[in-house]
């Protein structure tokens, strides 16, 4: 005798104390057996399992204890495949034979009971359970999120979110609202805040997409005034550092100084205009960075060029009368006494208040050293949080 496979049952009732030794797998139960030469022996009775040999790919069959109780006897009936089950062994590629009791004492007589007369093919109780479970709960996670939600309740849950700062879960439930209800009466409210949570979360360019959306789809609604606000700022929150490419930075800036101008006098106008400076001020501070990237190397016309050109796009900036200081070093390096003089003038009038114009009027002491002032460029402003007024 050596060891082979074994049994499945299922387990039911009192018929799972009489499987003490067996291992529970997928809702069977696998009671072992041991196998003869001819693969047709088990010391347990009651149920047939056939399944494929590793090495004949024979069928092999054993009795033992009834499926529903002790001293009941199985008449096998229908084949269940087990070949996707993920069991190990002989069991992989095998298939399982139940069927319903005949009656309390019967025997089989040593025959194969799946030849018997009274094989008839029945599932039993316990088996159909077990597949239908399976099956609900199959079903039950394929469903996708919020299935069976009202648009009211979509909306609440989203906003509650919201207000709780779970952007994951707001967006998640405002993006369930607007793809399955379109026509809610609140569906631009739901982009509103949709919209809000995607710049909440850092995604400014999904931001973007939803407040043009509704610029474009809602022209009047009352909520347009702060998606072209949501615009302004989304743009300016994805502007680099000023050593980058500024085609964000450029795009926030025009964005912005359109809204100031079509809501001017109003606190979004207000606002919209505080950005367009700002981004203005870093386009300012990024010509500032290329003209004195020459200056630094000697390449004294190169910086020459960039710093007029910095004064004429940029004048109402900081970075202006740093240029003009520059300017000043520029001419008396090349010998320019009558140009010198002109940008000192420009640099006192134009910009009395300014740290170069007050170093300009400094007397020199021979007996100090002169300060050297840092070039580098300002931090970052962070423009990625939302004003505290809700709605």
């Amino acid at each position: 005798m050596r060891a082979g496979s074994g049994i499945l049952r299922p387990v039911s009732g009192t018929g799972a104390a009489a499987y003490g030794g067996g291992q529970l797998a997928r809702g069977l139960l696998f009671v072992p057996a041991i196998q003869g030469a001819g693969g047709r022996r088990s010391p347990r009775r009651g149920a047939v399992v056939s399944g494929c040999d590793d090495r004949s790919g024979g069928t092999q069959a054993a009795a033992g204890p009834g499926l529903h109780g002790q001293g009941r006897t199985a008449r096998a009936t229908r084949r269940l495949p087990l070949c996707g089950g993920g069991l190990p062994g002989r069991w992989r590629c095998g298939s399982l034979r139940v069927g319903a009791a005949r009656g309390s004492g019967e025997s089989t007589g040593g025959r194969d009971p799946l030849r018997g007369a009274g094989g008839r093919a029945v599932l039993t109780r316990s088996v159909a359970a077990g597949a239908l479970v399976g099956l609900l709960g199959t079903a039950c996670s394929s469903a996708p999120p919020f299935s069976g939600w009202t648009p009211e309740q979509l909306y609440e849950h989203g906003q509650r979110a919201f207000d709780q700062g779970n952007w994951d879960e707001a967006r998640r439930a405002f993006e369930r609202l607007v793809l399955t209800f379109p026509g809610f009466d609140q569906a631009v409210e739901a982009r509103h805040y949709l919209a809000r949570t995607f710049f909440s979360d850092g995604e400014f360019v999904s931001a973007v997409s939803e407040f043009t959306r509704i610029v474009q789809v809602y022209p009047d609604h009352e909520r347009t005034t702060e998606a072209y606000m949501g615009l302004c700022r989304s743009y300016a929150a994805m502007s680099p550092h000023p050593q980058r490419d500024q085609q964000y930075t450029i795009q926030a800036r025009t964005t912005c100084q359109n809204v100031a101008n079509d809501f001017q006098g109003t606190a979004v106008g207000d606002s919209a205009a505080m950005v367009a400076g700002d981004m203005h001020a870093k386009l300012g501070d990024k010509a500032y960075q290329e003209g004195y990237f020459y200056f630094q190397r000697d390449i004294l016309p190169s910086a020459e060029l960039v710093f007029l050109d910095l004064l004429e796009a940029y004048p109402d900036t900081e970075a202006a009368p740093r240029a003009v200081a520059r300017l000043i070093d520029i001419y008396e390096a090349w010998g320019w006494g009558e140009q010198q003089e002109e940008f000192r003038v420009r640099l006192r009038e134009s910009y009395p208040d300014s740290p170069e114009a007050r170093e300009l009027d400094a007397p020199v002491a021979s007996d100090t050293v002169s300060t050297v002032r840092s070039r580098a460029p300002p931090g970052r402003r962070l423009l990625t949080r939302w004003p505290d007024d809700r709605g």
